[in-house]
């Protein structure tokens, strides 16, 4: 997942009926997504040795760098796209890029 993670050429957002309803769906999860990705940085800023959760953020963060770019939400991409970079590289900088996307996330959740 980290070596081949960053792409540059991801699809724009596309203006359709059916994608503006896939938006708001999109959109309805955010703040679940916001809690769980929360949940997660908090358990490892107190313990950075489980792997499980280091993976899971991993995970997290790469979904949403590509249905943030492809919803239109370029904000959520950048900062889950640097967040996986920072854990994949074992960056320290990872607590502000985490901290960063949950922001993001709060403020476009409904």
């Amino acid at each position: 997942m980290c070596r081949d993670a960053f792409h540059t050429n991801a699809t724009p957002a596309v203006k359709s009926p059916e994608m503006e309803i896939l938006k708001r769906r999109y959109v309805e999860k955010l703040s679940a997504l916001h809690r769980q990705i929360a949940a997660l940085v908090e358990r490892l800023e107190a313990d950075f040795d489980s792997v499980e959760d280091i993976d899971n953020l991993k995970q997290h963060a790469h979904k949403l760098a590509g249905s943030g770019q492809l919803y239109g939400f370029r904000d959520i991409s950048e900062a889950a796209r640097e967040l996986e970079e920072n854990l994949c590289g074992w960056d320290p900088k990872w607590k502000r890029t985490a901290r960063r996307l949950i922001t993001t996330l709060r403020d476009k959740s409904v």
